[in-house]
């Protein structure tokens, strides 16, 4: 089951339906966030809200909604499905477009749906990734475009993701941050490079905890072959190995101690981030 709000009410989803004079269908202007439940309480609710608010503010979205406001609006949805839900919430630029700069009346819906986690082998055996060598546009906003992100599709439809690999710097990954470790130490790349991601937060919290060396540089696409491991982290999908990039193997191919240790460290400490 799957349910939308829109306009104030909590409908089927497919019932849902927005003018095609939006800018989001127009022009592909809008932003979104989703959230994830853990024993029926949100992960991160408030962090991904405001990241939500930032992204918009980025792209000249003006909010008519408070923090507050939404964050009664997620717990409503999940309160009305059984089970871990996922919650999704777009903002779109609406109909105006002001000063050629502003989005003064954008509208929101939320979709509110059975959270469903990647199948277990990838996990165990990891996935392989394929590198384009450029960012996104607009790197620390969460906008529904994701076009870029398909480029898999024509080159290595198999591949779980694409990898962005600006000037042979690795930045992050289409749906999750990138961390490779090299010599005992986990290196990822600065927060002003890529999206702020909120599992990212939690880990780079953890790894502190648990000194974990970290560095805060983008690794680079020739050091693939010299580290030990890779993984990737998001919302949903938690921490998943990463075994390959395009035709560079990651060390030995199998998932590797450090990666097991932060999923670990994830799985036993993500209520603490729950609301």
């Amino acid at each position: 089951m799957k349910i939308c709000y829109y306009e104030g009410k909590f409908l089927p989803a497919e019932a849902v339906s927005i003018p095609v004079s939006d800018h989001v269908i127009q022009r592909g202007v809008g932003v979104f966030d989703l959230v994830r439940t853990s024993s029926r309480r949100p992960v991160q609710l408030t962090m991904h809200l405001e990241r939500l608010f930032s992204s918009a503010a980025q792209l000249g979205i003006e909010m008519p909604w408070n923090i507050g406001e939404l964050k009664k609006l997620v717990l409503e949805g999940i309160g009305r499905l059984e089970g871990e839900v996922l919650a999704k919430v777009f903002v779109t630029g609406g109909d105006s477009f002001v000063d050629e700069c502003r989005f003064p009346s954008p509208r929101l819906f939320c979709t509110f749906e059975p959270l469903v986690l990647p199948p277990a082998e990838v996990y165990q055996k990891g996935v392989r990734l394929y590198p384009v060598l450029h960012g996104r546009t607009n790197p620390t906003a969460k906008s529904i475009d994701y076009a870029s992100s398909y480029e898999k599709n024509r080159h290595d439809p198999e591949a779980f993701e694409v990898v962005y690999c600006p000037d042979g710097q690795i930045t992050e990954a289409a749906h999750s941050t990138f961390f490779l470790v090299k010599e005992g130490v986990i290196i990822t790349a600065p927060s002003e490079r890529v999206l702020a991601g909120t599992t990212r937060a939690i880990l780079l919290q953890l790894m502190g905890e648990a000194r974990l060396p970290v560095q805060l540089r983008c690794p680079r696409l020739d050091e693939i072959t010299q580290a030990s491991e890779a993984f990737i982290t998001g919302s949903i999908k938690g921490v998943v190995p990463v075994v390959a990039v395009g035709e560079l193997p990651v060390g030995s191919g199998a998932v590797g101690p450090v990666t097991a240790r932060v999923a670990e460290l994830l799985r036993d400490n993500l209520i603490r981030w729950t609301e």
